[in-house]
């Protein structure tokens, strides 16, 4: 973070300075600095010490990229009945939830950026459907904000001046401003339901936004703020044909996924999320995003719920959970989850065949990289993008604590309908390793290791095997 130095700087001086200049913490300051100073070199920051003049930038160009990596990011987590895309034959879509006439752009704290202009989703939806003559109506179902907007006041009365020469130290003059917000949150449901239950087709675009998610605190629970979960069941009771839109940057509960027919995970998309949102729903780009992280069935289920703390107000956390962060926990446990790490759908379909290593060349050693080649053929009508994923899983007999499963490379690659394409994925000397924390070193222990090519780190479609044939370590 910027500013001056709280955990180093005279504290770091003063810990050598007791330690009787211990060489094995000599050695670690100075591996340290070391890595500073290559971070400084990789980055070609030598001689170009401080800030450089911030610049607003904004052309065309950049509208479109921001556009299309918004629509590309996007998860389609569940499309039921093809649901989506929403055909242009229908004739209202309902348009509801507390993000629905917001554009949700980021997260707070030093995620909260300035963007130059904001596409809000309401005024994106129908301006895509216009030319459809769709009607697009609105209710926004429930509110979720933790604070209350500021809004102007006047009440004709004025602070009244003091003048007094002599002033005691504890008088003083204020006026107590109390507000007393009311509004019916029922009310909101009963007229999203009806609204939902005229229409051919319901969106609800439910989330967080960036007061819910910053920084300096966590999360209490994994439930959605407000009334959503709620909101969500009420519209799809009345709406067989309902599409979660869910605006987060965190996996949250999904009581009512049985429920619909139609889910995206959208995270936050920056100025562009109306338009970007809009291109998805209606087909005008299919969504390409596949899960960076692991959406668990139960907070209980998470990796670290035995050392959450409590939210912040404990000055120290145990990270019990060692390696085994993430997916690496799930998959070694063998817990199931509602979506799994590298899960995305698509408004197409794909086939991954003929994986093999380039040359036959299947070992791994110092210096020495080895590729993984297969052929991925888009199979359906839509153009669209698959992630093929790449998964390494340690070698039998191995003593160290591993996970069962880790990503060790992907990649993405856009096909037009009946395309195929040979796509290539490098594993390099450092894709077995694991670091052992007694020697303060990264190791690859000699053997047989398998390599899982999937979709996910569930869906596997293809293994190999790479083999180290002597045992190497080193140190970043």
């Amino acid at each position: 973070m910027p500013g001056p130095t709280h955990r180093r700087g005279q504290k770091l001086l003063k810990a050598i300075k007791g330690s009787n200049n211990d060489p094995e913490l000599l050695a670690a300051v100075k591996t340290g600095a070391r890595h500073v100073l290559e971070l400084i070199a990789r980055t070609g920051r030598w001689g170009r010490f401080g800030e450089e003049p911030e610049t607003a930038i904004d052309k065309p160009k950049h509208r479109e990229l921001i556009r299309k990596a918004g629509a590309e990011g996007i998860v389609l987590l569940k499309n039921e009945n093809n649901a989506l895309p929403i055909s242009t034959s229908v004739r209202k879509i309902a348009w509801i939830g507390p993000n629905a006439n917001e554009c949700i752009a980021g997260g707070g704290g030093s995620a909260n950026l300035n963007p130059h202009y904001l596409t809000n989703p309401l005024d994106s939806i129908r301006g895509a459907v216009k030319e459809h003559s769709i009607e697009v109506n609105y209710e926004i179902g429930c509110q979720t904000e933790k604070w209350v907007k500021a809004f102007p006041v006047t009440g004709g009365r004025k602070l009244p001046d003091m003048d007094n020469d002599n002033l005691d130290f504890a008088s003083a003059v204020g006026i107590r401003l109390g507000l007393d917000l009311v509004r019916s949150v029922q009310e909101h449901i009963t007229r999203a339901a009806a609204l939902a239950s005229e229409s051919d087709v319901a969106v609800v675009v439910v989330g967080m936004n960036n007061e819910w998610e910053s920084e300096g605190y966590d999360r209490h629970s994994m439930d959605l703020p407000g009334r959503q979960d709620e909101l969500i069941s009420a519209i799809a009771k009345v709406n067989p044909r309902t599409i979660i839109v869910n605006q987060s940057g965190c996996a949250v509960s999904m009581p009512w996924l049985e429920e619909v027919q139609g889910l995206l995970q959208a995270w936050y998309q920056g100025q562009e999320a109306g338009n970007a949102l809009a291109d998805v729903l209606l087909g005008k780009k299919a969504p390409g995003g596949r899960l960076p992280i692991s959406f668990p069935k139960r907070v209980e289920d998470n990796p670290s719920w035995g050392n959450f703390g409590d939210c912040g107000t404990k000055s120290e956390v145990q990270y019990s959970e060692g390696v085994f962060v993430g997916y690496r926990h799930y998959v070694s446990r063998d817990i199931p989850v509602l979506f799994p790490f590298g899960f995305g759908l698509s408004y197409t379909t794909f086939s991954i065949s003929s994986a093999g290593f380039i040359g036959g060349k299947n070992t791994l050693a110092p210096g020495a990289t080895a590729t993984v080649e297969m052929a991925i053929k888009n199979t359906g009508n839509v153009t669209s993008s698959e992630t093929v994923q790449l998964y390494i899983s340690p070698r039998t007999g191995s003593l160290a604590e591993r996970p069962a499963k880790e990503l060790k490379g992907f990649a993405k690659v856009e096909l037009q309908p009946g395309e195929e394409k040979a796509v290539k994925v490098e594993l390099d000397e450092f894709a077995v390793g694991y670091f052992e924390a007694s020697a303060g070193k990264w190791r690859a222990e000699r053997g047989v290791y398998e390599v899982s090519v999937g979709r996910s780190v569930e869906d596997i479609v293809l293994k190999l095997e790479v083999i180290v044939e002597e045992a190497y370590e080193w140190i970043f």
